[in-house]
């Protein structure tokens, strides 16, 4: 019997981020209320809290389910010891693009991110934290293309930090390109080319010192 009862709590755990995912993709963090989310989840707002302190530690939860291990992924990419980062790191930029093309849950995820970092978005206290993470996710790029620098993967011109950016932001822009006319970017088919493209760029006069 606590088996199942811990696995139904599970269950409904997974019900209530389900929900909140589509409607935070929908209407926005700040427009939804815990309300909402437990009338959608068919659910009481105590079983919300029962899991979740507030709003934002619900999202943090999304947050961990969804980029937690993107996260571990650049991390381990970005290691000294690492003896491949260049191959590691082209492996996670195509996930990351294949990802946002075929998943719909990364999809949502990925629209809930974007309107959060937008100059006018009202969640502070959430889009600062999203900058903090993104500002990590930027230093451990950047440290994988060093070491691929040091491996001579990379040309020993590369201005690193640049080159985290270059391909930060043009991934994003693929994405959103990808979220908002589907007809421009064939994302499942040329996930691959794209990152080949980004780095090739890099090896051949991209962001040069």
């Amino acid at each position: 019997m606590a088996r199942r009862t811990k696995e139904e709590a599970e269950a409904t755990r997974q019900q209530i981020m389900d929900n909140a995912l589509c409607l935070f993709s929908q209407q926005g963090v700040s427009r939804t209320s815990l309300a909402d989310i437990a009338s959608k989840a068919g659910v009481t707002r105590g079983a919300i809290y029962w899991h979740f302190s507030n709003k934002e530690e619900l999202f943090c939860a999304l947050w961990q389910e969804f980029c937690g291990p993107m996260m571990q992924r650049i991390v381990a990419t970005s290691d000294a010891s690492e003896p491949d980062p260049y191959g590691k790191m082209r492996l996670l930029l195509i996930e990351m693009l294949t990802l946002a093309a075929e998943s719909p849950r990364h999809q949502q995820m990925f629209r809930i991110l974007h309107s959060l970092l937008l100059p006018d978005a009202e969640d502070d206290a959430l889009r600062e934290m999203l900058r903090v993470e993104l500002r990590f996710y930027l230093a451990r790029l950047q440290e994988a293309l060093d070491h691929a620098v040091a491996k001579a993967q990379l040309p020993q011109q590369l201005d690193t930090c640049r080159a985290a950016v270059f391909l930060q932001c043009t991934l994003d822009g693929f994405i959103l390109n990808w979220l908002s006319r589907h007809e421009s970017l064939k994302l499942p088919e040329q996930a691959v080319a794209l990152v080949d493209g980004l780095l090739l760029a890099l090896q051949h006069g991209a962001c040069r010192l």
